[in-house]
């Protein structure tokens, strides 16, 4: 049988059936990586915009966050500000109710010439 040509069903045409197979299943992996490669891509691709945007949203809650600290420091220092402010002005009302008082006494403190200048007006001499 060595002399003979091979034909169809032959060990041949096994050999070219078997690489046919193959051909195909390699095209399919082949075909299949692409796409896996392509779907990585594509998520690749939607994780770097997504981390675009937390990006974006973290500088700007962290500038809010400044400008909430920013803002609560002059508030701070403003009541500070009025604090010292009603220290002063709790002093100078003192100060004044002292000073009226010192005033109030001075004028019911009876002298003489409020003395005489009264008796005139009761007998009806003074003509102020």
């Amino acid at each position: 049988q060595e002399g003979l040509p091979l034909t169809e069903s032959g060990p041949e045409n096994e050999d070219a059936e078997t690489r046919v197979r193959e051909v195909d299943e390699l095209r399919e992996k082949l075909s299949a990586v692409r796409r896996a490669r392509e779907r990585e891509a594509i998520a690749r691709a939607a994780l770097e915009s997504e981390h675009a945007a937390l990006k974006t949203k973290l500088e700007e809650l962290q500038r809010s966050v400044q400008l909430a600290a920013e803002a609560r420091l002059k508030i701070e220092t403003k009541a500070s500000e009025l604090s010292d402010q009603k220290k002063l002005l709790v002093r100078e009302v003192k100060t004044t109710r002292r000073a009226i008082a010192k005033v109030q006494a001075e004028l019911e403190a009876p002298d003489e010439e409020s003395h005489r200048v009264l008796a005139l007006r009761r007998v009806g001499l003074d003509k102020s």
